[in-house]
């Protein structure tokens, strides 16, 4: 018999705090099973108990745990009826607006619940535009990027990345948010740079077959502005030192060129050509296999052949070959004494 609906609140309650030794599995387990306790007929008198037992603080603390899965909560119809009719929405973004960034459980939190934020945003099957333009959410990520708070900030732009990495989500991106954005793309180093290039990579991902996600593609491409060009700095990105900004910079390589202006692009640089086709430029089997990844996208292009000229044939030859070919070179001859 399956336990009545107190206990599995008493259990969500024991699960989610702080010093809880209960293992991931367990809490989703647990939160799957209050979720599915929940009708999307939630009374006001319920959402109170649930809280009564369950305070604001243990949900915010269960959020910043980093498995998606402790999202499914507020996944559900019902889990979202929950969290609008107990105004917790309402309650968690307005922990965004707190400009306290340097205090540590003000980070924390805000971390957790951008991260929160993120994850819904991703997720299609939620009415995230209506919930956004509700509680003002992406004007308040918006204002999170410009923390001054490293840990807030790189939570931030993830968070823009995730909420943008399909069509729907990439219409919420506003023109302030993206000027925002990428305000401080040029100067980032280190993590903050690979959790950049990651989130743009995502955006620039988005297909849709549409002229409009192309247009939007492409803006969000353009607002890189790299120097001297782009795909040169990205080129140089993808030779640093740290495999985060390296795998990164390739993943944006690898999301341009799903889109015919972006293998426009590409063909049209001949050091960007030279770099790509050029086994020398890359030693590690991470580096070769995203070069190739890129390689094959673009050989597969639709009309290939014609916009990629001269380098569709050596395009062809690299993928033939495979990722990691090695080109042999003759051995020295040694002289018998």
């Amino acid at each position: 018999m399956s336990p009545a609906p107190s206990n599995l609140l008493e259990q969500v309650s024991l699960v989610l705090q702080p010093n809880a030794s209960v293992s991931n599995s367990e809490k989703i387990a647990v939160l799957q099973a209050f979720a599915a306790t929940m009708t999307a007929s939630l009374s006001f008198e319920r959402a109170t108990e649930i809280l009564q037992a369950v305070p604001l603080g243990l949900f915010y603390y269960g959020f910043s745990v980093e498995d998606d899965q402790l999202t499914t909560i507020a996944t559900t119809s019902a889990g979202l009826s929950f969290l609008e009719k107990a105004n917790l929405l309402g309650t968690i973004t307005t922990v965004l607006d707190n400009p306290d960034d340097f205090d540590v459980v003000v980070q924390l939190v805000k971390c957790a619940v951008l991260k929160f934020m993120g994850n819904l945003g991703e997720n299609e099957q939620i009415p995230f535009e209506a919930m956004s333009n509700k509680y003002k959410i992406m004007e308040k990520i918006e204002k999170c990027l410009e923390t001054q708070n490293i840990e807030i900030l790189i939570v931030a732009i993830s968070t823009i990345g995730l909420v943008g990495s399909h069509p729907t989500g990439l219409k919420l991106l506003s023109d302030s948010l993206l000027t925002t954005f990428f305000s401080r793309y040029e100067t980032a180093v280190g993590q903050v740079k690979a959790v950049y290039l990651q989130s743009i990579s995502k955006m620039i991902s988005v297909r849709d077959g549409t002229e409009q996600v192309e247009i939007s593609t492409m803006n969000i491409y353009e607002r890189i502005q790299g120097r001297p060009s782009t795909l040169l700095s990205l080129i140089k990105e993808a030779k640093q030192p740290e495999d985060s900004v390296r795998v990164a910079s390739f993943a944006v390589m690898q999301a341009i060129a799903y889109h015919a202006w972006g293998v426009q692009l590409m063909a049209q640089s001949n050091e960007f050509m030279n770099y790509i086709l050029n086994r020398s430029t890359e030693y590690t089997e991470q580096g070769q296999s995203w070069k190739y990844a890129i390689i094959q996208t673009l050989a597969s292009a639709p009309d290939a052949s014609r916009v990629l000229n001269e380098h569709y044939a050596q395009l062809q030859v690299y993928v033939r070959q495979g990722a990691h070919f090695k080109i042999l070179e003759p051995a020295a001859a040694v002289e018998n004494s």
